[in-house]
Formats: structure tokens, C-alpha cells, sequence
């Protein structure tokens, strides 16, 4: 009976590490809590490290993600919308695991305007423009088996900038075009992705349906941008099954490809076909899911899920006979 229940114990055990295993093939870890930051006062890139003298000279406030370094508190009606200047963030973080088969990176959901990235003393990006995201493969740099990690990033907004688009009116010599306020420095979140050496791109699978749709079918077409960030080749192979509401496979298709040293390929889908399909609509916005399922000698290496809502739109506009309505799936939409 003893001898039973250790059996029974062992069963469970086993399959719990691989209901482990699955879903822990890429990691989201979070951070965004307990950051230090100080605006407009210090101008050396000898402040990203904490070991640094000058920053124990600092009156650094600890805060949290998403942050606002241009503290308006609300609506502010200026002619410069925004303060010109930049600000320091820091945090350290430490990764509780040693695994050197996996990538590790940092994704910023947004920092305005230009953001200058470090990781233990190294300069690891840069990225201009904070309405975009943005993802910096930092495995050469980060500390594992519990090490502290310090990470530092200088948000800069800039007068006069050119080469964004339009962020500040009160820079510009016609008068009344300040946008008004908007946020600064780290104002969305931050995540460390662990994910293994070959992946799906951030933002890289794209579905889309053409307007062929009918109440019996609908012609779906999707492209997965897929990399190699090993130092060998791999053979791969991408399942991508589209599901719907309640997780039935509702159309299932693979491609293989090969996948040289730090190549990236945009692995194609030509058609995937869904019988009788669910359109999406403002009455019933109807969500399927795509999950996209990486694998290389036969094991999953990486996945990801993309919801996706059928539809098709049209706004015939100077056609003949036209009543210039707006349609959504061949219905007019009053906007």
C-alpha cells in the first residue's frame, strides 16, 4: 500500500514537471517595482553604476514603473508641453537560475524620447522614439545563480528634436502647435524575457485575412519572424494552431526550415482556412487565438500566442453610386 502511494506520488511529480517544463519554455518577469530615479542634475554616464562615489552624493527617489519624470500632475496648458531634460533610472534585480542554454532580454514598452540602456557597466542599446518598444538581447552581460544585476537607462527629451515624430509644438516657430503634455522616462513597463536560443521576434508573428470572407469560410495568412541565436545550425519546424473561444483547433498548419548561425527568416503560412468562421464585430468582438509553436529535434523550444479577431472593412469613397458609409464586415458603422 506504502509502496502504492510513492508509485502514485512519483506519477504526479513527473507530470508536474512537465506541465512545468511546457510552460516555462519563455519567461515574463516583471521590472518594475522599487527603481531609484533623479531628473535634470547630474550629466555623466559615470552615474549608471550604484558602486560609482557620485552616487551616494545623489538624492535619489525610489519609485515604481510606469514613472513620469516631468512631474506636471495632470493637465499643463504651455506653450512647451513638456520639460527638455533627462533623468537617470537604476535598479537591481538578481536571476535565480544558471542556465547558459537560454537568451536573456530586456523589454521596454516605452521610454521617452531616447533611451540610452546599461547593465553592469556596459552599454548595452539605444533607441530613439517613445511611442515604439523596444527589445536588447543582454545575455553576454547579465549575472545569473543569483547575482545582483544593476540596471541603469538615461531618458533624454530634447529640445528641438528632428528626428521623431512631432513632440514638441513650443519648439517649433509656428505658433499653436504644443501638443500639450505627455509622459516622460520610463512611463510603461519593463520585462526580462528568458527565452532559449531560438525564438520567436518580439512582435514577430503577423495574421491577417483578406476581404474573400464569407459566412462559410474565411482565408487566413500569417507570417512568423523566427532566429537563430545559437552558434550552430537547427533544423526547425513551426506548428500554428488557430483556436477558437473555447480552445478548439479550428485550422492547424507546419512549416520546417532551416536556420543557419544568427539567422532570422520570415517562416510564410500561404493559406489557412477556417470553415464557418466567427466574425468580429463592435456587437460581438469575437477573439480567436493563435498559438505558435517552436521546435527544433523535436522538442518545443519556444511559444507564443497572438489573438486575433476576423473581419473585413471597406469605406468606398468616390465610387460611383457610393453612400460613402464606412462597413464593417459589409454592415455600415456610424462613426
Amino acid at each position: 500500500m506504502i509502496w502504492a502511494k510513492n508509485i502514485s506520488v512519483i506519477v504526479i511529480l513527473f507530470w508536474m514537471q512537465i506541465i512545468y517544463s511546457q510552460h516555462n519554455i519563455r519567461q515574463d518577469i516583471p521590472l518594475n517595482k522599487n527603481w531609484q530615479s533623479v531628473a535634470n542634475n547630474y550629466d555623466s554616464e559615470a552615474y549608471q553604476g550604484f558602486d560609482s562615489p557620485e552616487y551616494h552624493t545623489i538624492d535619489w527617489l525610489t519609485i515604481d514603473i510606469p514613472h513620469n519624470w516631468d512631474k506636471y500632475e495632470g493637465y499643463r496648458r504651455l506653450v512647451h508641453g513638456n520639460r527638455h531634460g533627462y533623468a537617470w533610472y537604476r535598479k537591481k534585480f538578481s536571476v535565480p537560475v544558471k542556465d547558459n542554454e537560454k537568451r536573456y532580454f530586456l523589454f521596454f514598452e516605452g521610454v521617452g524620447s531616447y533611451a540610452t540602456v546599461y547593465l553592469n557597466g556596459h552599454k548595452v542599446g539605444y533607441h530613439a522614439g517613445g511611442r515604439t518598444s523596444f527589445t536588447l538581447d543582454v545575455t553576454p552581460f547579465i549575472y545569473l545563480d543569483n547575482r545582483e544585476n544593476v540596471l541603469a537607462v538615461r531618458a533624454d527629451h530634447l529640445a528641438n528634436i528632428r528626428d521623431l515624430p512631432w513632440v514638441c509644438g513650443g519648439c517649433s516657430p509656428e505658433w499653436g502647435f504644443s501638443e500639450g503634455s505627455q509622459p516622460m522616462g520610463i512611463f510603461r513597463p519593463v520585462h526580462l524575457i528568458i527565452t532559449g536560443k531560438i525564438r520567436i521576434e518580439p512582435f514577430g508573428v503577423h495574421i491577417w485575412n483578406d476581404t474573400t470572407i464569407t459566412d462559410n469560410l474565411a482565408e487566413l495568412f500569417i507570417e512568423t519572424e523566427v532566429k537563430n541565436y545559437d552558434s550552430k545550425p537547427h533544423r526547425i519546424s513551426l506548428i500554428s494552431r488557430f483556436k477558437d473561444k473555447n480552445g478548439k483547433i479550428v485550422a492547424e498548419s507546419e512549416t520546417m526550415a532551416r536556420l543557419s548561425e544568427g539567422e532570422s527568416q520570415n517562416l510564410k503560412i500561404s493559406l489557412l482556412k477556417v470553415n464557418h468562421p466567427h466574425l468580429w464585430s463592435l456587437e460581438n468582438p469575437y477573439q480567436y487565438t493563435l498559438e505558435s509553436e517552436l521546435k527544433s529535434e523535436g522538442k518545443i523550444v519556444d511559444a507564443t500566442t497572438t489573438k486575433y479577431g476576423i473581419r473585413w472593412i471597406s469605406w468606398p469613397i468616390g465610387r460611383k453610386n457610393s453612400p460613402g458609409q464606412f462597413l464593417l464586415n459589409g454592415k455600415p458603422v456610424f462613426i
